[in-house]
Order: C-alpha cells, then structure tokens, then sequence
C-alpha cells in the first residue's frame, strides 16, 4: 500500500445545470467538509469558487495503485457530499479533472 493524493476538480450544478446560488454552495461544501472528516479522511481540503460553482476536493488515501487510489479518493468524497445532502447523478462525467499522485516517503 503506498498514500496518493487524489485531487477533483468539477463544478456545483442545481437540476437544470446552472450553478448554484453563493450562499447555498457555500453551506453545502460547509457541510460536505464536516462529512470528510465525520468519515475520517485523510487530508481532506477544498476550495472554490462561488461565483461559478467551480469546486476542486482533495483527500489522501491508500491504495495499491492509481486506479485504486482514483476509485477510493471518487468513493470518499461523493460519501460526504451525498451525507450533506447532495446528488452525484452521472458521477463519472460531472467532475471535469481528476489527479492523483502517489507519495514516496523518505528517511529524513
């Protein structure tokens, strides 16, 4: 097992696409930030911006892989936001960038 950082990057959306008003998005990702670390993850941090609804949520997790890493980080984070009360319809494509990138711990 090796720790990755696994970053998303997509935009907060009401049914019909648009974005959502500042101060809805504001609590929501309030909330969802609150979940990630009700459920423990590691690293948890976002930012965004509210004018647009761009939002960008990153965790570290351990995986055995990039894959892994992509799959347990997507897993974590759409558990919060669905905990704070938020939909993830067509989950694959609503997010318009993933990274991850694997740590490599030295001896100091």
């Amino acid at each position: 097992m090796r720790k990755f950082s696994v970053v998303f990057q997509g935009r907060m959306v009401d049914e019909a696409g648009h974005p959502l008003r500042s101060d809805t998005a504001e609590a929501h990702l309030d909330q969802v930030l609150t979940e990630l670390e009700d459920i423990g993850a590691q690293d948890a941090a976002m930012g965004a911006s509210l004018a647009t609804g761009e939002v960008e949520i990153s965790v570290t997790v351990d995986a055995d892989s990039l894959e892994g890493a992509q799959n347990k980080g997507s897993s974590v984070i759409r558990t919060a936001i669905h905990a704070a009360g938020g939909a993830t319809p067509e989950w694959s494509i609503d997010w318009c960038r993933v990274a991850v990138q694997r740590f490599d711990l030295v001896d100091a």
